[in-house]
């Protein structure tokens, strides 16, 4: 919800409504991409990332879609990019945002966008080596240093982050 306009998406589409429900507009995305998705706003962008998974009635993930993110005008709803993170039928693993970027974990791959640029970069994991991805972890955690022999906190700081990996 921005200034009495709320942004919508479904696996159709996306929608600003206002509180009456009277469309302002709407963007059609492409059949069969989209599915469980988050929005969110910086300055005059909509963004929408993508999972690439739906929800069952007991709140299972199924694979549905494709992971993708994409930017809208708020204005008028044009579409300013939309970027498909995998050709295959993958599921988002974790999705932080932080104040001039954000990151998509998937299983075997970490997507960093900077909101100043359309470009995103990607980290290829090595599941053989590391195991396979599975969530990005945004509190605090400690470890213990065993030169120091003390506990030394491992935190999410906008820039670095840590993973909880199988």
């Amino acid at each position: 919800k921005k200034d009495s306009l709320y942004y919508i998406a479904d696996c159709d589409k996306v929608s600003c409504v206002d509180t009456l429900f009277h469309q302002k507009w709407t963007s059609e995305l492409p059949e069969g991409l989209a599915s469980y998705s988050k929005l969110f706003i910086k300055g005059d962008v909509l963004y929408m990332v993508n999972f690439g998974y739906g929800l069952t009635h007991n709140s299972h993930q199924v694979k549905s879609g494709k992971p993708f993110f994409a930017a809208f005008d708020i204005h008028t709803g044009d579409q300013i990019y939309l970027n498909v993170l995998s050709s295959k039928k993958k599921m988002v693993n974790g999705f932080v945002r932080a104040d001039d970027a954000f990151y998509i974990l998937l299983e075997n791959e970490i997507v960093y966008m900077n909101f100043a640029d359309t470009t995103y970069s990607t980290l290829h994991w090595n599941i053989k080596k590391y195991g396979k991805l599975n969530q990005l972890i945004t509190g605090d955690i400690f470890v213990i240093d065993s030169i120091k022999g003390i506990f030394t906190s491992i935190a999410f700081d906008g820039v670095n982050f840590p993973v909880y990996s199988s």
